[in-house]
């Protein structure tokens, strides 16, 4: 029989210790406790940008409405309304204890032009403006005066742009460094609520 070299012979495998297995531990320990640090700093990471994403959409809608009403008693005056004051922010509470806001009320005492503002509408900021008019139409000055809508925004798309001209509703869109009334070359009436 051939003698067999001691290099081919199997090696005794040594067991895990205590304290290999302590060393792991320890391992996974400190492992653990870093993830638990780099969540809890992403979780701060995503609070503060969620924060500063809320102030920035606020102030887009800032200058939304500021575009909108620099010059709008002139725009809706080429459309024959004779609109005398603005209010911004206005809120009615209804006899429930219902309130409603809206964003810029033009008004002369028989005509009111109620204005919903967007940095970028959608079609159920439309849906929300028609019932927030609806529920205003019952209610002191609303029941007493002819009362209009638009819908204003820095960036309309095409298809909330022809879903709120369907509902009835003036659109006032951003064009260069002010904001034009849709008219449909003229032959847009706004719907009287």
């Amino acid at each position: 029989m051939a003698k067999q070299s001691v290099l081919n012979q199997p090696q005794p495998q040594r067991g895990l210790t205590f304290d290999d297995v302590w060393a792991a531990l320890m391992e996974t320990r400190a492992h653990q406790e870093e993830t638990a640090l780099e969540l809890k700093e992403t979780g701060r990471l995503v609070k503060e940008l969620t924060k500063n994403m809320g102030g920035l959409n606020n102030r887009m809608g800032d200058i939304v409405e500021q575009l909108v009403s620099s010059g709008i008693l002139i725009r809706f005056k080429e459309l024959g309304y004779t609109f005398d004051k603005m209010s911004r922010n206005t809120v009615v509470i209804g006899p429930n204890g219902d309130r409603r806001e809206v964003d810029m009320e033009l008004h002369n005492g028989q005509d009111i032009m109620l204005i919903e503002i967007k940095a970028k509408p959608a079609i159920d900021d439309i849906d929300d403006h028609a019932e927030r008019i609806t529920f205003l139409k019952n209610l002191g000055k609303y029941q007493e005066n002819n009362v209009y809508g638009a819908i204003a925004g820095a960036v309309f798309p095409a298809n909330v742009k022809t879903y709120a001209l369907k509902s009835g509703f003036y659109v006032i869109e951003q064009s260069g460094d002010t904001m034009r009334i849709e008219t449909l070359g003229g032959t847009f009436k706004g719907k009287k609520w």
